[in-house]
């Protein structure tokens, strides 16, 4: 029974191990941002915001009919 545990916990260390030395190769990447990135981004952000906004408007609008129309049904009744 214990030898079959050993392989498993060695995979198990050489796992966390290569986890580990992959989150310190993310780590340390250098993300040296400009300045004009960060106004492209925020450019990015706001458009994209604005464009959901109009979207979820544009949701809520048809919501709003279609509880029109049911109303209407049902008052006619």
């Amino acid at each position: 029974m214990a030898g079959g545990r050993k392989p498993i916990l060695l995979g198990l260390f050489l796992v966390m191990v290569m986890g580990i030395a992959i989150y310190l190769r993310l780590w340390t990447i250098d993300y040296s941002v400009s300045s004009s990135d960060n106004e492209l981004l925020r450019r990015q952000f706001d458009l994209a915001n604005r464009e959901a906004m109009d979207e979820s408007a544009e949701w809520r609008y048809k919501y709003d009919r279609e509880v029109d129309k049911v109303n209407k049904v049902f008052e006619g009744t």
